[in-house]
């Protein structure tokens, strides 16, 4: 009889974890809903910036002193103010009392924490950057920037949209009577599949640039498709994530964990 019940306490456990998984929301839940490929934390990257990649696609190591020629339209900017929700919240409370009720099979529910049917939803004050251009063409002075990066046999890839937060925060930590500034950085990143790539540094005219250098013999890709973990995968897959507007009153802090 006792491995029924331990199997049942067992199974019990799982479909709570199970459960919680699915009704938990996250950062990177808002990344993947505006359909950005990879969250990251990092200074504001805009949609037509360069930036350098590490060799392995993995690290954004930071962004080039040029970028794309802008022209009119090329770049979109859109302000978002929303707020983000797990549509499966609405069954937490009748899941909670199933829970605690299968715990008082086995324990005295007084004497072990209940889990809590309050939890928060996301929001996010910031904007989403987007390069409509087809075929951007590179600003000037980017050739010699472009060829260091190549030559540190990293790649230099071209953001094609980005999700940036913007919040006020106070401007020496934990003093609550410190003036606010205004803080952004990206939480989500997509680039172009194709990295940006020198094929000729005879024709560089770049101050300390070795010109003799042996290039790669084959153009890198830069990281592209949807990194998001697999928690999130999930819930994109349901389809349980919301958005709705929501009305700006004060600093926004999204409360990321992204690494």
């Amino acid at each position: 009889m006792w491995k029924y019940i331990v199997g049942g306490f067992v199974s019990l456990v799982i479909a709570a974890l199970i459960m919680f998984t699915l009704m938990n929301i996250r950062v990177q839940d808002v990344v993947a809903y505006n359909q950005i490929e990879r969250p990251t934390g990092t200074a504001p990257f805009r949609a037509g910036d360069l930036v350098e990649i590490s060799a392995d696609g993995q690290i954004p190591i930071g962004r080039l002193d040029c970028r794309i020629e802008e022209q009119d339209g090329s770049v979109s900017d859109t302000p978002l103010e929303k707020e983000y929700k797990n549509a499966l919240r609405e069954f937490m409370p009748l899941f909670v009392n199933l829970v605690n009720w299968g715990k008082g099979l086995f324990v005295d529910v007084d004497e072990t924490p209940s889990l809590d049917p309050q939890t928060p939803s996301l929001n996010f004050v910031g904007y989403k950057s987007f390069l409509n251009a087809d075929t951007p063409s590179l600003g000037p002075g980017c050739a010699c920037a472009i060829a260091r990066v190549v030559l540190r046999r990293n790649k230099v890839c071209t953001v094609q949209s980005s999700l940036v937060e913007s919040k006020m925060v106070h401007s020496v930590p934990l003093d609550p009577t410190s003036p606010l500034q205004l803080v952004e950085r990206t939480i989500g990143v997509s680039y172009r599949p194709e990295a940006v790539f020198i094929t000729d540094l005879s024709r560089l005219a770049c101050e300390g640039l070795n010109t003799e250098a042996i290039l790669p013999s084959t153009p890198p890709n830069c990281p592209s498709g949807p990194q998001w973990p697999i928690d999130v995968k999930l819930r994109g897959f349901l389809g349980v994530i919301s958005e709705q507007d929501r009305e700006l009153i004060g600093p926004i802090n999204v409360g990321a964990e992204i690494n």
